[in-house]
């Protein structure tokens, strides 16, 4: 499986929407509802073959279309994304965040009150995401199992309409099969990442 580009955002939500006949649908995402004031359009060919059903909880990529419009990609199934009933999500920025470790601090001036230091928090409670950068705003769930160490939990990146929502890679074809419709891209600044070639297929190529 072919992992997120590097610095992706992966963001949490609800299919609303799904027809088979269609293979298209709609996604709730409550971080990206304020921004567009709308669902996420998604086609079933970003969702990697899974079985897509009404209600369930995934968890995708996001691409601005050219008309403005939100459209998920890389559609996953996601595990615990929802919120526990009554639960309080907190809002803060990341304050530093260090890939070796996986771990870093947010700035939350609302716990920082009443816990008089910054909140912990692990890449694995951030759904994938592989953003962690500083400065970045986030909105998470707290730990209170640790009084003296306040945790993050499910952490989720809120979108910064500054930041693109698609980054741009540049690469040369070193095979292709016209019959399978499939092939694979060199690029030196991925494969400084996943230690490998891109796989592309056909369908994803415009023109």
């Amino acid at each position: 499986e072919v992992g997120d580009p590097p610095g992706a955002v992966r963001y949490f939500g609800t299919v609303t929407s799904w027809a088979q006949s269609t293979a298209w649908g709609f996604i709730s995402c409550p971080d990206l509802q304020a921004h567009f004031s709308k669902d996420v359009f998604f086609h079933q060919k970003d969702c990697g073959g899974a079985t897509i059903s009404k209600g369930q909880k995934v968890t995708f990529l996001l691409e601005q279309k050219p008309d403005g419009k939100p459209q998920g990609r890389s559609v996953k199934g996601a595990q615990d994304s929802f919120d526990p009933e009554g639960s309080i999500r907190y809002n803060g920025k990341v304050l530093s965040f260090t890939e070796q470790s996986a771990w870093g601090f947010i700035l939350c001036p609302e716990l920082h009150a009443n816990f008089g230091k910054d909140v912990f928090f692990h890449i694995k409670d951030c759904g994938g995401a592989a953003f962690a950068e500083k400065d970045q705003e986030v909105s998470f769930l707290l730990d209170y199992s640790r009084p003296e160490k306040p945790q993050a939990r499910s952490v989720h990146v809120k979108l910064d309409p500054s930041r693109p929502t698609e980054t741009r890679y540049r690469g040369n074809i070193v095979n292709f099969n016209s019959t399978m419709a499939w092939g694979f891209i060199a690029c030196p600044e991925l494969a400084q990442t996943f230690g490998k070639d891109i796989f592309v297929h056909k369908k994803d190529c415009s023109g």
